[in-house]
């Protein structure tokens, strides 16, 4: 999946040129194994929040950006990671 911006980060969308992003669907960051480390409701989300939350993850469990991969997940599709 190519990464997109999303609020000055780059995220990965599975649907990019399928359908626009919703307010039903959700921000998830996951580890390099694929666990999910924590999720955001779009319909909850402010600005600057992905940023916030790659700081929190990297100084509370030491995971560095680079380990990161943070995903705008659809709410109507299942993905496998």
């Amino acid at each position: 999946m190519k990464p997109i911006k999303f609020d000055d980060e780059k995220v990965r969308y599975p649907l990019a040129g399928i359908r626009d992003i919703q307010l039903n669907d959700s921000i998830v960051f996951y580890n390099e194994v694929g666990k999910e480390l924590a999720r955001i409701f779009l319909k909850s989300y402010n600005e600057g929040m992905i940023d916030f939350i790659k700081s929190e993850l990297q100084r509370d469990i030491g995971i560095t950006e680079d380990e990161l991969i943070i995903v705008i997940e659809p709410f109507d599709v299942k993905l496998q990671v």
